[in-house]
């Protein structure tokens, strides 16, 4: 999801942000972050950063304006990526018409397929038993 504003509509555990450490630091990626960070804020919605860089943790916090025990530093053991204007190969079990309907597809890359710091540790472990629970990562 790219609309900030549907957030806002639904209750959500966690936000993934995949935007990778260049765009996050982009007037588009600050502009997004802050509508995110909008959108949750009277919530007790947590932020995972699913990209990499220095420093990113601290633009989510300036962008987001959020308390920092909400936004946790993470990796994604897969690739993400923008359905708009890509053309990849299919891979198995993937749903064209699902996929032509998505913001954001992502490929397991990795048996892990997030990794999250430790400094939020009950976060961490609250993210861990929903995401098991989906079945996803089994």
């Amino acid at each position: 999801m790219s609309d900030a504003a549907e957030i806002s509509r639904s209750s959500y555990d966690y936000v993934i942000v995949t935007l990778d450490g260049f765009t996050t630091r982009k007037a588009e990626g600050t502009v997004l972050l802050k509508s995110i960070g909008d959108a949750i804020r009277e919530s007790s919605t947590e932020v995972i950063i699913g990209g990499i860089g220095v420093d990113l943790r601290d633009v989510y916090l300036r962008s987001m304006a959020l308390p920092a025990h909400r936004i946790l530093s993470g990796a994604l053991g897969m690739l993400c990526h923008r359905v708009a204007n890509f053309e990849l190969p299919l891979h198995a079990p993937t749903d064209p018409v699902l996929l032509s309907k998505a913001d954001v597809a992502y490929r397991h890359i990795h048996k892990t397929s997030f990794l999250l710091e430790d400094r939020f540790p009950e976060a961490a472990r609250r993210f861990a038993a929903i995401y098991d629970a989906s079945g996803v990562s089994s």
